[in-house]
């Protein structure tokens, strides 16, 4: 600004004098720099910068508001944990194989198909195969079975039994050091009498069980695996199959139970995964995940609602007119010159996130519109696998929003620069960037030693520390304050 006594020539000399002699990349730098000054008085007209901030203020808020109304955060969290505390209260000291099985009579018997806490008269929905704590449970509730392929015993192994001391048997891995078993045996390869009377003896891939893999404590899970499918009808006989069949033993690695629940009177989904991990050395540990889904995001219901969709059609107005001008303002300055300007990165992130968003939600506004139709209660289980895919796509939506929100906010930065010391430090912030990368680089390397230091002394004591992504997750929220 001229009144401050600040000029290009000033910000020219000074750059140059910090860095002597100049190499060919300091030198084109400083001409940048130099180029963005000088235009600064013009570039800084008060009317014009407030006049932008606040349109772009305005978009801001609107967009935050748009993300946070549209998905009913407070109702989808409630009810996820509604059912997370459900699941828990019954999973709590589920350590061992028969208290698995004892888990399973309790939740799945005498709580999901049998109890019935809110009746509601006359309600019914295609798929529904029970109905408990005010919701339907759609489609059948899924037992998956990954079992591991057997390994040569070690050495210690070995000699124990050519002392007599231990029987000859083999020696069955964790899912993360073995390989998965896709054809039902038990111990030396025998068949048991029942692979061809009982459908959840014969292999399920991941094209027909519509699952993803599953992060464990110990392991990653494959998405398929032996499946069992219970309804309110076939619980009980299923259950007794399932138990008096040995259909989990030694060779079981993770027992997955999944369950689609769906609330009429508040209209969200949940999505309930219970991972019982089976160790090697016989015990089990459990880990309860449950996904609050708000599928229906453009119901016309109410006048909040319609208010929503006509904001959204705004903010995405406001996005292809930010497309044109930034169109515009490359072809007026040239490639070399507007591609130079790092702002101009942010914005095309953010535009492109915007789009990838839009793609999203035409995909899913659709897919949405073509569930539920008559014809699919004949296949109730398809309908479940819909709404877990749908949830699926409709997370990846909102962790896009999630991260475009938060480059916005810090893209208010670029409006700081009105006086000179603002400018100057926007300046300096050009130049510091590749210290700051280096920076970077540098508190990776230290950190990551201090993620193996941790695990290595913790992790056969702490939970926190027993994978290397825990123990990063465990530093990081130490440094917090949150321990």
């Amino acid at each position: 600004m001229a009144g401050e006594g600040y000029s290009a020539t000033t910000a020219t000399v000074s750059v140059s004098s910090v860095r002597k002699p100049m190499t060919k990349k300091d030198a084109k730098l400083a001409k940048q720099l130099a180029m963005l000054e000088a235009n600064a008085e013009n570039r800084f007209d008060i009317p014009a910068w407030l006049k932008e901030v606040v349109a772009y203020m305005v978009f801001l808020v609107a967009f935050s508001v748009l993300v946070f109304a549209s998905r009913n955060n407070t109702d989808v969290v409630s009810y996820a944990t509604h059912w997370k505390d459900f699941v828990e209260f019954r999973s709590v000291g589920v350590t061992t194989p028969a208290r698995v099985e004892n888990f399973l009579q309790e939740f799945l018997i005498e709580d999901i198909f049998k109890q019935d806490y809110f009746t509601i008269d006359n309600y019914t929905a295609p798929g529904t195969s029970a109905y408990v704590r005010g919701s339907a449970i759609i489609g059948p509730v899924i037992l998956r079975q990954v079992r591991v392929l057997p390994v040569a015993c070690g050495a210690a192994h070995e000699s124990l039994k050519g002392r007599g001391l231990v029987e000859a048997t083999e020696c069955y891995p964790t899912m993360s050091e073995g390989d998965e078993d896709t054809t039902y045996t038990k111990q030396q390869a025998v068949v048991p009498q029942w692979v061809n009377e009982y459908d959840f003896f014969t292999y399920s891939d991941k094209t027909v069980t519509k699952r993803k893999k599953i992060d464990g404590i110990f392991a990653q899970y494959p998405a398929g695996g032996f499946v069992a499918k219970m309804t309110k009808d076939n619980a009980p006989t299923v259950l007794q199959q399932i138990t008096s069949s040995s259909w989990l033993d030694p060779k079981t690695r993770a027992l997955v139970v999944d369950i689609i629940a769906y609330s009429p009177q508040t209209d969200l989904f949940a999505d309930v995964q219970v991972l019982f991990e089976y160790l090697p050395g016989g015990m089990i540990e459990h880990t309860v995940n449950v996904k609050g889904m708000f599928l229906d995001r453009y119901a016309f219901t109410t006048l909040f609602q319609r208010s929503i969709v006509g904001l959204e059609f705004v903010v995405y107005a406001v996005v292809f007119w930010y497309l044109y001008t930034e169109i515009q303002e490359m072809r007026i300055q040239g490639r070399a010159l507007y591609w130079s300007q790092g702002w101009n990165w942010v914005d095309w992130s953010n535009l492109i996130m915007f789009l990838l968003v839009l793609y999203y939600k035409v995909i899913n506004y659709f897919e949405f519109g073509s569930m539920f139709q008559p014809e699919d209660a004949e296949d109730p289980e398809r309908i479940a696998q819909q709404i877990d895919a749908l949830g699926n796509s409709l997370l990846v939506q909102d962790q896009i929003n999630g991260f475009n929100g938060f480059v916005l906010w810090l893209k208010l930065f670029r409006y700081v620069a009105i006086t000179r010391r603002m400018l100057r430090l926007s300046n300096v912030t050009v130049v510091i960037i590749y210290d700051v990368v280096s920076f970077c680089v540098l508190f990776f390397v230290v950190s990551y030693a201090f993620v193996i230091f941790g695990h290595l002394l913790f992790k056969s004591k702490v939970n926190d520390y027993q994978t290397a992504v825990d123990t990063a997750i465990t530093l990081m929220r130490g440094v917090y304050g949150d321990i």
